[in-house]
């Protein structure tokens, strides 16, 4: 299941996780994805933070509490340093930028264990001065 408010960006996280599913469900708003959750129990939820009627980090809250085992990726446009621990407080697998959406399908794939999820950058790193002097 993709979950983001823009059309667009909904269009390009389904490209990315397509080759990864038998189907991917769509929906507009953490609200509509509360709603339709039950119902399809997908393997896999891949939502984002900022969005209208419920945001993401309160969806995956719900989510959690209805369905314990319910996967959900939360990414962002916007991040900061606390997200990663909300996403993890609420349900969340981890939390993921937006810039580094090429990796969703490694961690997808990956192990889905609470705890067990590979390393989830909340903020692309920044180049230290060492690396910057030494290209």
């Amino acid at each position: 299941m993709v979950v983001d408010d823009s059309t667009e960006m909904r269009g390009l996280i389904r490209d990315l996780v397509a080759p990864l599913a038998d189907e991917v469900v769509e929906c507009g708003d953490g609200a509509e994805c509360v709603e339709r959750f039950g119902a399809l129990r997908p393997d896999w939820t891949v939502m984002d933070v900022q969005m209208p009627r419920l945001d993401g980090l309160s969806a995956a809250r719900v989510l959690h509490e209805r369905f314990p085992g319910a996967k959900v990726l939360l990414v962002t446009q916007f991040p900061n340093g606390g997200l990663e621990a909300a996403a993890l407080k609420a349900g969340a697998v981890g939390c993921l930028v937006k810039e580094d959406l090429h990796r969703v399908a490694e961690l997808l794939c990956g192990p889905a264990v609470e705890g067990a999820m590979p390393e989830i950058p909340v903020a692309s790193p920044k180049p230290s001065a060492d690396s910057l002097q030494k290209n």
